[in-house]
């Protein structure tokens, strides 16, 4: 009796310590609100949080399959002429990511109203997932370009972007932060479309594999891939921006666009921010030039160096042609109408992303890693 009430417990052993050992984690080592002297390592962090993940999960999937198991002594299968046909437990385990996905996804439009289009293809995917009993091609296609778009292109106000993401994450040291827990569920939808559209293909495939075990492992796979891979890839400086300008974006953002869509002759562009390396200096240099007259002054309340306000009356490695200082605040600055604009920053280290603030809150977002 006290043997089979042990194994019974097992699962819920491994769920348990999981959560303590996370809980532990995020409150004691990657903590520096509580623990602001704290000087442990972040990649140690994210390595114990990592394996709590693991283990969590593993204690769910142990504990299903021996529910599973204790109900039915072999794997029942929808008609087995059918080859996109799910077994049992491929629709138990979607259902229960499913709702998963759900319970995770709730935070993200309480805290931000702009992500609920995301949410919208979250609740439409989870509807099919839960009702789904064969592998649907097209739907799957579909799915596929969402989850691509998602970890791939980078539009905040959407919570999209994973792979930039965690890429940021690596960039700052490892250093945790509450935002960083809402890429969870962004990443079971990417894992789960991407493992869905690899079972199609498998569902018609001649393999002697189990289907179970294509799924739990694919599953497992892609997951790992796409959440370690950002966390390892090389960072390098680009040599020109990605200039992330959104629907809520500053002027600057427009008019960098315009002018870098404009060309004065055969190879000259009217506008470019650039970056290199000076190796004599040893010094990283990123340089805005606006080559086109402005029709209207653009002005900035502050402009931002991986979140370090620039002070235009004390800093020297700020320099900026024909712009003014704001005379009621260091950290303001004025491209003024009718000149052209030159503006250069020196940084001893890489600087990811320079942001210009205007007026209202409105930003212009510039990006030198990738």
């Amino acid at each position: 009796m006290k043997a089979t009430l042990s194994m019974k417990l097992r699962p819920a052993y491994l769920v348990i310590f999981s959560i303590i050992v996370f809980s532990l984690d995020f409150l004691i080592l990657a903590n520096k609100t509580i623990f602001p002297s704290n000087t442990i390592d972040g990649f140690l962090v994210v390595v114990i949080a990592f394996v709590c993940l693991l283990i969590f999960i593993s204690g769910i999937i142990w504990a299903i399959v021996k529910l599973i198991s204790g109900k039915a002594k072999s794997v029942v299968r929808v008609p087995a002429q059918d080859q996109r046909a799910l077994t049992k437990t491929e629709i138990v385990f979607n259902r229960l990511f499913a709702v998963l996905l759900i319970l995770l996804s709730i935070p993200l439009p309480v805290l931000n109203m702009t992500t609920i289009p995301t949410i919208v293809i979250f609740v439409i995917f989870v509807i099919f997932l839960w009702f789904g009993k064969k592998y649907h091609l097209i739907t799957n296609i579909v799915f596929l370009i969402f989850a691509l778009g998602i970890y791939f292109v980078p539009i905040p106000p959407l919570a999209w972007g994973v792979f930039r993401g965690l890429k940021e994450f690596r960039l700052n040291g490892f250093a945790f932060n509450i935002p960083i827990l809402f890429s969870i569920p962004l990443l079971i939808f990417i894992s789960f479309a991407v493992r869905n559209m690899l079972g199609n293909i498998f569902a018609y495939s001649k393999a002697k594999v189990s289907h179970n075990a294509f799924y739990f492992v694919s599953l497992l796979s892609v997951f790992v891939t796409v959440t370690v891979y950002p966390l390892i890839d090389s960072v390098k400086l680009r040599e020109r921006t990605m200039n992330v300008n959104y629907a809520t974006g500053g002027e600057l953002g427009l008019v960098y666009t315009k002018q870098t869509l404009t060309f004065l002759d055969r190879y000259t562009m009217a506008g470019d921010f650039t970056s290199k390396f000076d190796p004599q200096s040893q010094k990283y240099i990123y340089h805005l030039r606006l080559t086109e007259p402005l029709a209207k002054d653009i002005r900035f309340t502050k402009v931002e160096t991986d979140g370090r306000k620039i002070d235009f009356s004390t800093d020297n490695l700020a320099k900026c042609l024909n712009c003014q200082k704001d005379e009621n605040s260091p950290f303001g600055i004025v491209f003024p109408s009718g000149k052209n604009i030159d503006f250069v920053v020196t940084g001893d280290q890489l600087i990811k992303v320079i942001i210009f603030t205007e007026p209202e809150n409105k930003t212009s977002e510039f990006v030198f890693w990738r």
